[in-house]
């Protein structure tokens, strides 16, 4: 039995005592961190394809901010988990440029290389230009650029992109694009700029508006508690004023506020 497979029958005999022992949101961020989380994440790409309609801001969050090797160890886990093929079930629950976008990500032919070509990028800042038009624009062009390239090589075509421009491509995306392939994008950018500074945006979203996004606040602080949820926490002031604490205390409470503090070391 290999060490996954072993951690994991392990943590689902601690996850069934303690959902007897818990409830509510409590319950569900303590399920949540106990996971695997290749697991976890796939257990939440699942949620969002079952019953009826699809939760498309799942699917974006997840495919759109994920490394290419997360993502073949996400595919990985929802097999093992499911016994289907991820890039299959995405590919029936979505449709056109959207779904062009999520497979080629879940392909994993992003480059990683942190080698920029400046050629390249003035040129592609042209190309965007171009294709992220109202009119006449060719989206296989966007996903070419924005989806396959690595972050280093999107970080010097959009500086170029806004010395050509004097505007933030994501101004565009947003007006000239149908809504979820432009939060697609605006995802990809975002992480490619700086992925800790995106998921406190995100987490910032979570707290706004009427009641408190309590399942997308779960799956980023679990998903990110070891990779850079210390430094969301650094920049959480950045996208709004008061710190991460504050935002907590202000929008959750008890056993479930006191596990948001803990998993973020807040």
């Amino acid at each position: 039995m290999s060490s996954v497979e072993t951690s994991s029958s392990v943590n689902k005999e601690l996850i069934a005592q303690l959902k007897s022992e818990l409830g509510g949101k409590f319950k569900a961020l303590v399920t949540a961190a106990m996971r695997v989380p290749a697991e976890y994440t796939a257990r939440c790409l699942r949620g969002a394809m079952e019953g009826l309609g699809t939760s498309e801001g799942v699917l974006l969050e997840i495919i759109c901010t994920r490394t290419p090797l997360e993502l073949v160890t996400i595919k990985q886990a929802y097999e093992r988990l499911f016994k289907r093929d991820l890039e299959e079930d995405i590919t029936s629950e979505t449709a056109g440029s959207y779904k062009r976008l999520m497979v080629s990500l879940l392909a994993g032919a992003r480059d990683q290389s942190t080698t920029v070509d400046q050629a390249k990028a003035e040129k592609e800042a042209a190309l965007l230009k171009k294709n992220v038009a109202l009119w006449g624009r060719d989206e296989s062009v966007l996903n070419q650029i924005l989806a396959v390239r690595s972050p280093a090589q999107i970080r010097a075509t959009l500086a170029e992109y806004e010395k050509l421009t004097g505007q933030d491509i994501c101004v565009k995306l947003k007006r000239n694009l149908n809504s979820k392939l432009a939060a697609g994008y605006i995802a990809i950018v975002g992480c490619a700029r700086n992925p800790a500074r995106y998921y406190a945006d995100q987490i910032h979203k979570a707290f706004a508006g009427i009641g408190m996004d309590e399942e997308k606040l779960i799956r980023i602080f679990v998903s990110r508690s070891e990779v850079d949820l210390t430094t969301i926490a650094e920049l959480y002031p950045e996208v709004t004023e008061g710190t991460l604490r504050e935002g907590v205390r202000a929008e959750a409470t008890g056993d479930f506020r006191r596990g948001l503090y803990a998993i973020g070391g807040l």
